[in-house]
């Protein structure tokens, strides 16, 4: 199935990268080369744009001999779009008569050394440098002239700004300097917002504009709660919902540059908190601001489900979280890149995923054991009951169910029980691995075809466990033994609250 994911990726990726006119309906082609939409929403422009001929002189004094690549981005994909020698003088030249896509690119030497180039509409131009690739002057891309001008200008103010914001986290808001670094925290933000500002004005859709505000975060203020201590809370909550504001999603040429792919991982891995309610709200959010964003929509639906794909994460209950991602985006009607048959198949899985998350009702489970008499989970007597999936021919199952067997003969007397189910063996093998290991005293159990745990306990790879209360509601999954009594003792401290 993950294959199955990667050739869903890879053909969205492959559509991504021709000049297509998905998402371009009822655009007029307006002088600057750019299609503008003939609604209130502004440009609407396309990531594999191409702008011919390429052709890049770059001088970097003091540097002699060896090779230079021109690398590309697509999201998170690198790819090679030029190399070439370089001459006893420095210089040498990146050419190609079709033209290449907007966004970011990379010039990279033998020893790792690059400097980077943001090219759109202009792809003639010259590069000079010195050999250290501390001083680049570009001269015929405006793209490329306003990066480095701009870096230029921030240096110095993104200098002071840290060493401000470093002071007020550590500074009271009852004390005496507090508004006095809040009031230079202010004006240097201000001073950095008027100069960039009037870049931004005089340039409104040039790729540099949109890449240069897409990246920025917002600026959040603080809270803080009535003992003075900063509310991260409220902070994260305001920060989140701010998170995309200066991103335009009609242009997709940002899709070439780190802004979008960085700004994803950090937004779902960093500033959601890791628990499956908080990022489905997340991740709801986002989806829905690029519904009518298909390369956007694209990127983010197949990113997402990959990152939450269950063999790809530690987070405990992923599964919830692939399930929302297939159920709700993953439909005919919005993954259109995709075929019948590979909806299909995602459908499916995340079908019998969906039957096993936790805070659902455990499902039961009535196979045969070793005395060949029928054993139900539910008729178990003791609060806690781990389910445990294994092979007897498994690698990692042979080094997790001793230590699952001396945790249970550990707290066996604290009302813990074991259900363990051995899948896709003979009975053979099942019988001397349960003698073997000595786990006589669990209720072991095997069927054959596997029909007894069809469609109930979701198994991606093995060993798989399970806990179940005493309510019989899952409470924990993909779980390691040293997390089952940690996952217990969590739900009595909710209990004694």
């Amino acid at each position: 199935m993950r294959v199955l994911l990667f050739i869903i990726l890879s053909i969205g990726l492959m559509a991504c990268s021709e000049n297509n006119s998905q998402g371009a309906n009822n655009t007029t082609t307006s002088s600057s080369g750019y299609s503008e939409s003939t609604g209130s929403s502004g440009p609407i422009i396309e990531s594999g744009t191409k702008y011919g001929p390429m052709k890049i002189d770059i001088t970097v004094e003091g540097k002699s001999g060896g090779s230079a690549y021109l690398i590309g981005m697509y999201t998170d994909q690198n790819y090679r779009v030029d190399s070439t020698g370089i001459s006893s003088s420095g210089s040498f030249t990146f050419e190609n008569p079709e033209g290449i896509p907007s966004g970011l690119y990379f010039v990279i030497f033998q020893d790792n050394k690059n400097f980077q180039l943001l090219i759109d509409q202009d792809q003639k131009f010259s590069v000079t440098t010195d050999r250290n690739l501390g001083n680049v002057q570009v001269k015929g891309c405006l793209e490329s002239e306003l990066f480095y001008e701009v870096k230029a200008i921030e240096a110095p103010l993104n200098n002071a700004l840290s060493a401000v914001e470093n002071q007020l986290r550590s500074t009271n808001p009852n004390a005496d300097n507090y508004a006095n670094l809040k009031s230079q925290k202010d004006r240097l933000l201000k001073e950095k917002e008027d100069k960039l500002g009037a870049i931004f004005n005089k340039h409104p859709y040039n790729l540099f504009t949109k890449f240069k505000k897409g990246g920025k975060n917002p600026v959040v203020d603080f809270k803080y709660k009535e003992d003075g201590e900063t509310d991260m809370v409220q902070y994260l909550w305001d920060f989140r919902k701010e998170y995309w504001n200066d991103v335009d999603f009609n242009d997709a040429r940002l899709l070439r540059t780190p802004v979008i792919q960085n700004k994803l991982k950090q937004y779902i891995n960093k500033f959601t908190v890791q628990h499956p309610d908080s990022l489905k709200i997340s991740i709801d959010f986002l989806m829905n601001n690029v519904m009518e964003s298909p390369e956007y929509y694209k990127y983010f639906a197949n990113w997402i489900a990959l990152n939450f794909e269950p063999t790809e994460t530690k987070l405990m209950d992923s599964q919830a979280i692939y399930v929302h991602m297939v159920k709700n985006y993953f439909t005919p009607e919005k993954a259109v890149w995709s075929t019948p048959a590979e909806l299909q198949a995602l459908d499916q899985r995340a079908t019998e995923m969906a039957l096993s998350l936790v805070g659902l009702d455990a499902p039961d489970v009535v196979s045969t054991n070793l005395q060949g008499q029928k054993k139900s989970i539910y008729e178990m007597k003791e609060d806690y009951i781990v389910v445990y999936m294994y092979n007897p021919d498994c690698e990692h199952c042979q080094e997790e169910t001793p230590k699952l067997k001396q945790f249970y003969d550990t707290y066996k007397d604290h009302s813990l029980g074991v259900y363990a189910i051995a899948i896709d063996t003979e009975d053979n093998l099942w019988r001397d691995y349960v003698n073997k290991v000595g786990i006589q005293s669990w209720v072991n159990v095997h069927d054959p075809t596997n029909r007894s745990i069809y469609g109930k306990y979701f198994v991606d790879v093995t060993p798989e466990l399970y806990l179940i209360n005493k309510d019989r509601k899952i409470i924990g999954k993909n779980l390691k033994t040293f997390q089952v009594l940690e996952m217990i003792e969590k739900e009595q401290e909710k209990k004694r609250k």
